[in-house]
């Protein structure tokens, strides 16, 4: 018997029995679309997770810090320039961008208008290849007055407003205090444009003797940095030099700031690699030299994995139906196998082989398998569909991408899969239709 005789065969049997194939490739239908659909939600939420790691920056982008298990309790640990020249050697380092926190207390205006921005100095030299772009005016030049301004700066003025309190009965100190506590703060100010304008920013040292100092300094905004350049929220950057300044003159001539001592180095370095491909071996080598670091590379790493744990749950609750429809298989052609004992024997008699005829009952198996996948998969995309409509209504713009897809290499494994199935609940099935003798085929019929 040729391939093509048996698989003939196999498809006039199936037609034969329209209502038994129909239900027994339903059920494979079904454990098809379970699983597609569940690995379909789990690839596009993490399609979704992985496309909001762009808010997080540059993916070639480090941040390198000290390491803090190496530092004893109350020391505090910067890196050192030494440090830093080793940072520059690594291969594949493309740039280096140290930064530096001001610690002290400071009050940040613009006329009347006051800004709780947190300042951070920079190398200006370096920014834009960290992603440093200019959304209004223009990349400061580095000069110690010449600063910019985070996007979110714009947002953060506030005003504040003191009422007069009633003065009658009051002694001079009550009044006083009084007219101090009846401050009003208003936060309805809008963005206020910011490029181009003059700060002053009023340092204020905390002495020994519990009086205080100010330092003040007017510097000039060159521009406004693009949403998600550098970090989120509102800050100030001044030079390298200017905010080394200002730390020194916080804890110096007797002032305590905030506890710290004078101090060299910096607070943090961010490195820019060539590629991301060369990401993992600059931080191991960063590591090497007791520095810590964090890449968006780390939580892709950690995302990846646990959403790779998603899939293989919900994986897990389609396959049980997957499951139920491959007994249903194995029950339907071992029904079928009952039926047919007369014409098994009368093709053995003809001269079929026992290799003959596990081959037509496992088309027979196959043909149902790949039917009800085809089936399945067809749901699966209406499923998919719909659920990208409801979450659409549901979450808006706040969606970045659909929230489950099905990728071509999922339909495809979904096929090859419901075919294999088919086959392998064919196996028994089609092993007792070989042992059949024909002798005692024809004489039972």
């Amino acid at each position: 018997m040729r391939i093509k005789d048996g698989a003939m065969i196999s498809i006039r049997n199936l037609k034969k029995r329209k209502g038994r194939t129909i239900l027994t490739a339903l059920g494979v239908a079904i454990g098809t679309s379970a699983i597609v659909s569940m690995l379909a939600l789990g690839l596009g939420l993490q399609k979704n997770a992985q496309e909001s790691l762009g808010d997080f920056g540059d993916m070639s982008v480090l941040q390198v810090y000290p390491n803090w298990s190496n530092v004893e309790p109350g020391e505090s640990a910067k890196i050192t320039d030494e440090q830093m020249r080793g940072l520059e050697a690594i291969p594949g380092v493309q740039a280096v961008m140290p930064s530096v926190d001001f610690y002290g207390s400071i009050e940040i205006t613009m006329g009347r208008q006051y800004n709780d921005a947190r300042i951070s100095g920079i190398d200006f030299s370096k920014a834009e290849a960290f992603g440093y772009e200019v959304l209004e005016g223009t990349m400061a030049d580095g000069s110690l007055r010449e600063v910019a301004v985070s996007y979110g700066f714009p947002d953060n003025f506030y005003e504040k407003t003191k009422s007069r309190p009633n003065r009658n009965d009051q002694t001079a100190e009550d009044s006083k205090q009084a007219y101090m506590d009846n401050v009003e703060y208003n936060y309805n100010l809008g963005r206020l444009p910011v490029a181009g304008k003059n700060l002053t920013l009023s340092q204020i040292q905390y002495l020994a003797d519990d009086n205080i100092k100010k330092k003040e300094y007017k510097v000039h905004v060159s521009g406004v940095f693009q949403e998600g350049a550098g970090e989120w929220g509102s800050i100030i950057y001044l030079p390298l030099e200017l905010v080394k300044s200002m730390n020194e003159w916080q804890t110096g001539e007797g002032g305590v700031g905030r506890g710290r001592e004078q101090e060299t180095g910096y607070d943090n370095v961010r490195i820019k690699v060539v590629s991301n491909e060369q990401v993992q071996g600059v931080v191991d080598e960063i590591r090497k030299q007791g520095l810590d670091t964090w890449s968006p590379t780390d939580m892709l790493e950690e995302m990846n994995q646990f959403f790779l744990i998603i899939q293989l749950i919900l994986g897990g609750i389609g396959s049980v139906a997957l499951l139920v429809a491959t007994i249903g298989i194995v029950n339907t052609m071992t029904m079928s196998i009952l039926e047919r004992n007369k014409e098994i024997g009368v093709m053995k008699v003809l001269g079929a082989t026992i290799p003959n005829i596990k081959l037509m009952f496992l088309i027979e198996s196959g043909v149902i398998g790949l039917l009800g996948g085809l089936v399945g998969i067809i749901s699966s995309y209406g499923m998919v569909a719909v659920v990208n409509i409801i979450a659409k209504n549901m979450v808006g713009e706040n969606l970045s991408s659909a929230l489950a897809v099905i990728p071509l290499w999922l339909t495809l494994a979904a096929m090859g899969f419901s075919l294999v199935i088919g086959i392998v609940a064919g196996l028994y099935p089609a092993g007792k239709a070989a042992k059949i003798s024909p002798l005692e085929a024809i004489r039972n019929e």
